[in-house]
């Protein structure tokens, strides 16, 4: 976990994200292969499935979830959210679910998983609690 001057932030595994990127990487070049020296069709279906691959490698790189002192914002390229504390009741994680935040109108909210559901779960748990006592 970093933290920042204004805010702890919980952002993805460079572990992670190295292979993600790793992985689209040697996609992209054997998509290109396939395109320059065999199938022009089947190439630019990889092509294309390669750039939204990227897009997701890079939307992934990008998530920060941050623990301000009333509100936890979550932030990724295409979108950003913001809860107050207040509205949270709780989190949970499931294995291979991701985290999800109860909000006190009975919402479940789904928020990134950011490479350890489990720890990212504890780490909220613990921001809520700190302001309760």
């Amino acid at each position: 976990m970093k933290i920042r001057k204004e805010a702890n932030t919980l952002s993805a595994s460079k572990k992670m994200n190295i292979v993600m990127f790793s992985a689209a990487l040697s996609f992209m070049l054997c998509s290109l292969a396939v395109y320059l020296y065999s199938s022009k069709t089947l190439g630019t279906v990889m092509l294309v499935i390669t750039l939204l691959f990227s897009l997701k490698v890079a939307d992934q790189a990008f998530t920060k979830i941050k623990l301000h002192s009333d509100r936890i914002e979550i932030s990724s390229l295409f979108e950003n959210r913001v809860f107050q504390k207040r509205s949270i009741l709780k989190s949970s994680w499931e294995s291979g679910g991701g985290v999800q935040l109860f909000l006190t109108d009975e919402r479940r909210i789904t928020i990134p998983d950011l490479g350890n559901a489990q720890s990212v779960s504890n780490a909220i748990g613990a921001w809520l609690k700190r302001s309760r006592q």
